[in-house]
């Protein structure tokens, strides 16, 4: 879901915004339930659910899919004259392509309680991930911040073996890496744009010759790791991990591997 704020120039009124807050909780609750498509993660759906339907009333479905899923869906539905997903929560680069085609709205819209417009009450400020656009229609939030998109497997490789980016050069681990596709929007391009940032285009180039096992799927990626196919695993999400057959699958926890990512929330628009 892009969301995008604006700070009114004029002060509104508590009755003001008491009364559109209540017009729109009570249009929610008439439609039935709000569709947010999120990034693949069962504690997040386990988390939200019940959040939104005891904090505000209303019945809420999440679809957990990966973000260009997600994305594909919202656009087939559009150009087919049609909405079911409300809003959207993926990785920054998810939605710039609805965003670029007009499928989405300006969250400023749906941005009512006083303590939401206000940047002070968020970390950072209002960050919005197209703001050289000046459209703010993708609202930017840390999600997450760690090394869970690290994984190894615990029969191949030990975690002491990979203390810093540069081990991943090591001759050892060609052909036994996996990478979660960095080209398209989700957890590989965040880690891979970590990578350059701090590494630089050199470290890449040669990363690359290591025979990178390169994946959309993320189950794929994560069964070959279970499965002694790969060593290591990039750009891997947690919840990729959570099969049975991802038992001898763990994180690499290194502050030298650590990485933040960030998230984008935006609204669906609907079609003409």
């Amino acid at each position: 879901m892009v969301v995008a704020i604006f700070v009114m120039s004029q002060p509104v009124s508590a009755a003001e915004w008491r009364g559109e807050w209540e017009t729109a909780l009570q249009r929610a609750k008439a439609e039935g339930k709000i569709v947010l498509a999120i990034p693949p993660s069962a504690e997040l759906r386990k988390e939200r659910e019940p959040l939104l339907k005891q904090k505000f009333g209303i019945e809420a479905e999440l679809l957990v899919s990966r973000g260009a899923d997600s994305a594909n869906r919202i656009s087939s539905e559009y150009n087919a004259g049609v909405r079911t997903i409300d809003g959207l929560i993926q990785g920054t680069t998810t939605a710039m392509s609805l965003q670029d085609n007009g499928m989405l709205d300006a969250v400023s819209a749906y941005m009512i309680l006083p303590e939401v417009k206000d940047p002070k009450n968020w970390w950072g400020g209002h960050i919005w991930n197209d703001n050289l656009k000046t459209n703010r229609f993708l609202y930017s939030f840390v999600a997450n911040a760690g090394t869970e998109g690290l994984f190894y497997n615990a029969d191949l490789a030990k975690a002491d073996e990979v203390r810093s980016f540069d081990d991943l050069l090591n001759p050892k681990w060609k052909g036994k890496i996996g990478l979660n596709d960095p080209r398209i929007g989700g957890s590989g391009i965040s880690l891979w744009s970590f990578m350059w940032e701090i590494k630089g285009e050199d470290y890449l180039k040669k990363l690359v010759q290591q025979d990178l096992f390169l994946s959309r799927n993320l189950r794929q990626v994560a069964d070959a790791l279970a499965k002694g196919k790969l060593a290591v695993t990039i750009g891997r999400p947690a919840s990729a991990h959570t099969t049975p057959s991802a038992s001898r699958t763990r994180s690499m926890i290194s502050a030298a591997l650590a990485a933040s990512q960030w998230g984008s929330t935006t609204a669906n628009s609907s079609p003409p």
